[in-house]
């Protein structure tokens, strides 16, 4: 490995603490000679003995992959029927097989592993919840001390996972300035960020199995973006694998969540507005970090992008279920979601050769279960016959009578900050309807505030027995 090397601007340059362009802020990628027949050798080779981790590919990544819990070769599935009965010829790469179930693993080793080479014995890490967690597990793993900066609005599974971990964890106001203070680091720490070139490069992987498992190359592939950093990595991967298969390169297409789609608007794609509900954080970051690489990247492969809302996704999480027998969290469906939209719109055709990732750990937390299945009508009819419920909740309402029973009696104004902290955002007036069918039902109830006009509500003993239906855990006393 002689340097590193920027694909969007195309500089190479020696690494800077995080590993990405201080031009543009795209990943660096490690600068070799990647030989075409070599190229060739270790994709048949990994094909044979279907690998099972990141280290058949340590030649192609610029470095060994010495730490590894098993990441890597994760199936890619055949879905020659769709939902509707259509067929297509469409694969799924599943992501959430990997150690702590997403594709970031991948860049948890590359990344531990470059440390544990250069002997370093500490990682600083910042970035959301996922990233998070995957970075601290690996580190961990390795036998190194780890410190992680995340935002505030953290959210409580993924702070406990960190504890687990054992990581030295500071909150601060924002995501941006997690970044910004890890970024400062001097040396004597590995500091990695979701677009650190380190992390970066274990991505690439993905496209070297996709080929190696499939035997050629996809016509298109759907990546999840957040950050931009998968798509990226996968662009690279492919570029390499194509130019010494002598192949073309397989149209790469970004699925965003319509409400922050930063790179869908930037490369003209299939564009769709989703303001009122930030569930989907991963696939809504308003500032990409890899925003220049991966435009570049759709560009180049002459790919595009695709916009979704979250019923969208909530209706791909139900498809898959039915077409694999998988049960993905909502966020990892964003790619499928994607696809299906591409598929209506003419972006892709049905005779294509398609590859979809897929990533999110399959969840049995029945409030996030309840929502999906709710969202269909004969497993809602299902559901309800099973459980002998008369009331149709809905998610928003639900997510109503879960604010009430674990912060307490609350006005309108306060339900409202209630429910966009959970990511949900809905205006004063809607609420006000959703309180209102909620009071109907029995489900929540009026507590007078005396002495004045407000009112402040509060759910009831039976609201509070439907609610524990879909949360199990929620205690009584938290009302």
């Amino acid at each position: 490995m002689s340097g590193w090397i920027c694909i969007s601007c195309g500089k190479q340059r020696e690494a800077p603490p995080t590993f990405r362009c201080p031009s543009c802020s795209s990943p660096l990628y490690p600068l070799i000679d990647l030989d075409s027949s070599r190229v060739r050798s270790v994709v048949e080779s990994a094909r044979k003995c279907c690998a099972k981790d990141l280290n058949v590919w340590s030649s192609l990544i610029g470095f060994d992959v010495v730490m590894s819990l098993g990441e890597g070769g994760t199936p890619l599935i055949r879905i020659s029927k769709l939902g509707d009965g259509s067929r297509a010829r469409l694969w799924i790469k599943n992501e959430f097989m990997n150690p702590t179930q997403t594709f970031i693993d991948r860049g948890a080793a590359t990344a531990t592993s470059y440390a544990l080479l250069r002997r370093v014995d500490r990682i600083a890490a910042a970035g959301l919840g996922d990233f998070l967690v995957s970075i601290s597990t690996y580190a961990r793993a390795a036998g190194l001390s780890t410190e992680v900066f995340a935002s505030k609005s953290i959210d409580v599974q993924h702070l406990m996972r960190l504890v687990l971990a054992d990581a030295r964890i500071n909150l601060l106001d924002s995501y941006e300035k997690a970044l910004s203070h890890v970024e400062r680091l001097g040396s004597g720490v590995c500091s990695v960020i979701p677009s650190s070139g380190i992390v970066a490069v274990g991505y690439k992987t993905i496209a070297y199995e996709i080929v190696a498992q499939l035997g050629s190359v996809p016509d298109a592939v759907f990546v999840p973006a957040g950050d931009g950093v998968l798509t990226t990595s996968i662009y690279v991967g492919f570029q390499e694998v194509c130019e010494a298969l002598g192949e073309q390169m397989p149209r790469l297409i970004a699925v965003q969540h319509g409400y922050a789609p930063r790179i869908v608007e930037a490369v003209g794609g299939l564009l769709s507005r989703d303001r009122e509900d930030r569930s989907l954080l991963e696939v809504s970051v308003e500032k990409p970090l890899a925003f220049s690489s991966a435009t570049e990247a759709i560009r180049r492969s002459g790919g595009s992008a695709v916009a979704v809302r979250s019923s969208d996704v909530v209706a791909a999480t139900v498809e898959i279920a039915r077409c694999v027998g998988l049960f993905v969290d909502p966020v990892g469906a964003t790619a499928f979601a994607g696809f299906r939209r591409a598929l209506e719109e003419g972006l892709v055709d049905r005779s294509e050769q398609v590859v979809v990732i897929v990533s999110g750990a399959s969840s049995k937390d029945p409030y996030l279960l309840y929502r999906v299945v709710m969202s269909d009508r004969d497993s809602a009819k299902s559901v309800r016959e099973l459980l002998g419920a008369d009331e149709e909740v809905s998610s928003t309402q639900l997510d109503i009578l879960h604010a009430l029973a674990e912060e307490g009696p609350q006005n309108l104004c306060s339900l409202w900050r209630a429910l966009r902290r959970r990511g949900k955002r809905v205006s004063l007036s809607t609420i006000h309807h959703h309180v209102k069918v909620l009071m109907k039902m029995g489900l929540v109830e009026v507590i007078p505030v005396e002495g004045t006009a407000r009112q402040i509500y509060s759910i009831t003993e039976k609201g509070l027995a439907v609610l524990k239906r879909y949360v199990p855990s929620l205690g009584g006393e938290e009302r």
